[in-house]
């Protein structure tokens, strides 16, 4: 494993900018939209990028031939880049010829606590996890690492017959159609699996789901050349469009 560090001034964003004909936010977009998967091979992605707010999603088929009989995963990754520090990039090299671009989060802020409020708020808790308040919210997400998670799993069956439904899936199901429409800026990080023949998501097909506040900001790029290119382009978009990114 190689770790590295990218790093540049503002000053040196904006002298770079002439030296391409194409809008850093295209750039960004174009590079995203080729990202690794785990399992070596090129995912699909629509991406997105206005101003402070990163969107990524993707929507996939599930083989027909697997033990839940086809169906439909889709994921959603979400990016208020004035919650990240834009200015510095880790780059490390993982195995399978991974080359992951890490962005640090910023101290907790008062914009940070709104989203998670938003976050929580509609999300199928229970017990004490259903009050937790600001205060307490706070403090978790000030931890190295800290995160908010909500997840509904399910037990496979052993003799490889489809699994059944959760009776909290149509709830989980409506929670994540509601944070994936949630208003800019927002950062998440969420993926659902569905059981349908046709391969349309549906409160009543929903297997599987899990999100994240806030979305850790990380990229696994084809190659070391894509991760500069990306955190290049990265910030020279927020040095024109979101330059609290860059403070």
């Amino acid at each position: 494993m190689v770790n590295r560090l990218f790093a540049a001034s503002l000053a040196v964003t904006l002298l770079a900018v002439s030296a391409c004909s194409e809008a850093p936010a295209v750039r960004v977009m174009a590079l995203l939209e080729k990202l690794h998967d785990g399992g070596g091979a090129v995912g699909t992605h629509l991406v997105s990028l206005s101003g402070c707010q990163l969107d990524i999603s993707t929507s996939r088929a599930l083989p027909e031939d697997g033990q839940i009989g086809g169906g439909l995963t889709q994921s959603a990754t979400r990016f208020d880049l004035t919650l990240y520090n834009l200015r510095k990039a880790g780059f490390r090299k993982l195995p399978s010829d991974v080359n992951q671009l890490e962005f640090q989060q910023r101290p907790v802020s008062a914009a940070m606590l709104d989203q998670a409020e938003t976050f929580l708020a509609g999300a199928p808790l229970g017990g004490a996890a259903a009050q937790i308040d600001r205060k307490a919210i706070r403090k978790l997400l000030a931890q190295p690492n800290g995160r908010l998670t909500t997840q509904l799993m399910i037990m496979m069956p052993q003799d490889g017959s489809t699994p059944p439904l959760h009776e909290d899936g149509p709830a989980f199901h409506h929670y994540f159609e509601r944070l994936r429409d949630v208003p800019a800026p927002f950062s998440i990080a969420m993926t659902a699996v569905w059981i349908s023949s046709d391969k349309r998501p549906s409160p009543e097909t929903l297997l599987t789901g899990s999100t994240m506040f806030p979305s850790p900001m990380a990229f696994r790029m084809q190659s070391e050349e894509d991760a500069k290119a990306l955190f290049d382009a990265l910030a020279e978009h927020s040095a024109a469009e979101c330059p609290a990114a860059l403070r």
